[in-house]
């Protein structure tokens, strides 16, 4: 993996930044696979980076803007994610233990489907305060009221099988993180 140091990333940073604006000279930040170990990347936007399989041990991801963000197989095992935005970041795979996840928001960690209707069921944590929250088309429910949702659906029993595969897949992930940290 290369090593990025501080002056080489706030450059990369910079440079998506324009990106996100739709300026000249912009280009989406590819970290891919990048050693950005203990990194201070304090509230950096990173809306949309491709972060896959980048060591962000240790790394300062307070308050970041990590929206829509690929940290697939990324190793954020001890970084401080407190307050980061998460929303519509794809985590599979992404190591979590020891991680600071105090206020996140927007954690996007199953996606299955479709349902019987065509839509695609999503299990999302929100954080400490709403917990797990299941998204299914233009739908937002609790696990609970998302499967009473089923009987409504063409297919019930494929249905409720898809939403309590991601409901036990983001259950399983929050349960390791607090086992792990």
């Amino acid at each position: 993996m290369p090593t990025i140091d501080q002056t080489e990333l706030a450059g990369i940073l910079a440079v998506h930044q324009k990106w996100r604006n739709g300026e000249p000279g912009g280009e989406r930040a590819n970290l891919y696979g990048a050693n950005l170990h203990g990194a201070n990347l304090y509230g950096a936007n990173l809306h949309g980076a491709d972060l896959r399989d980048a060591d962000l041990y240790g790394a300062n991801l307070r308050d970041a803007d990590l929206r829509g963000a690929n940290l697939y197989g990324a190793d954020l095992y001890d970084a401080n994610l407190r307050g980061a935005n998460l929303c519509g970041a794809n985590l599979y795979g992404a190591k979590f233990a020891g991680c600071n996840l105090d206020s996140v928001s927007g954690i996007v960690w199953a996606a299955v489907g479709p349902t019987p209707e065509g839509r695609t069921v999503i299990a999302v944590w929100h954080g400490p305060d709403e917990g797990v929250i299941v998204h299914c088309g233009c739908g937002r429910n609790t696990p609970a009221d998302a499967l009473a949702a089923c009987d409504n659906t063409s297919d019930p029993k494929r249905c409720r099988k898809l939403v309590k595969r991601v409901v036990e897949d983001v259950t399983t992930w929050l349960d390791s993180i607090e086992v792990q940290s």
